[in-house]
């Protein structure tokens, strides 16, 4: 998915995405702030897959890895900074750069990496790291099991280095794979929010400032 050395085969703002030592980079600073955008693959709109990478976080940035996702040309981004406290940005949000869909979310202190969040959802987190989680129709997804502490799957999270994320997508399950530890597990059996297929792509968040890091992307199609 990535030569190692261009952003051919990707679509994104080129005033935020570069390619440099090998690895795909953004950074948001206090002196230059970015809101929320993506790096969109171009290699099309996969159902079922197997999706590897490896990403590392610098500073207190946020990220995430988005999935089955989609643009909406007509829907407005309104980036903010924390809660209630809206953020001036230098680099502004783009409709065609930002996605709406599956993520896994991917934080660097942790409290959330692992997380299977659904972006621009109003159903937003659907499974937490250790969760087991089955949405249904017209009802709030439902934890079912639990597949470890959270607490203790945190510790496999490599602060200042390398990470490896794996999703998994078969059908109605999603599976979130972090340094070979499960995170989280979601049967998706809703039809008014399931999406068989869509874009992927790499997310620089709003909140904080940092770089983000990611390389060694390949993916498996079935």
């Amino acid at each position: 998915m990535f030569d190692g050395r261009t952003l051919a085969g990707w679509d994104g703002n080129p005033e935020v995405w570069r390619v440099e030592n090998g690895t795909i980079t953004a950074e948001t600073t206090d002196a230059r702030r970015i809101a929320q955008t993506q790096l969109i693959w171009k290699g099309g709109e996969p159902a079922d897959f197997d999706w590897y990478l490896e990403i590392k976080l610098d500073a207190r940035v946020h990220s995430g890895i988005s999935y089955r996702s989609a643009i909406d040309p007509a829907r407005t981004p309104t980036p903010e900074g924390r809660p209630g406290q809206p953020l001036p940005f230098n680099v502004a949000p783009d409709p065609k750069w930002v996605l709406y869909g599956l993520n896994f979310d991917f934080d660097y202190d942790g409290a959330s990496s692992g997380n299977i969040q659904e972006l621009g959802s109003t159903r937003r987190t659907l499974a937490r790291r250790g969760e087991f989680v089955i949405a249904s129709p017209g009802d709030r997804p439902k934890l079912v099991a639990s597949l470890a502490d959270s607490a203790a799957l945190r510790t496999a999270i490599k602060t200042d280095d390398w990470n490896q994320l794996h999703i998994i997508a078969r059908g109605h399950q999603i599976t979130h794979v972090l340094n070979g530890h499960v995170m989280a597990v979601l049967i998706d059996d809703d039809p008014a929010f399931f999406k068989a297929k869509g874009l992927l792509g790499l997310q620089l968040e709003n909140y904080e400032t940092g770089r983000v890091n990611f390389r060694n992307l390949w993916i498996k199609t079935y």
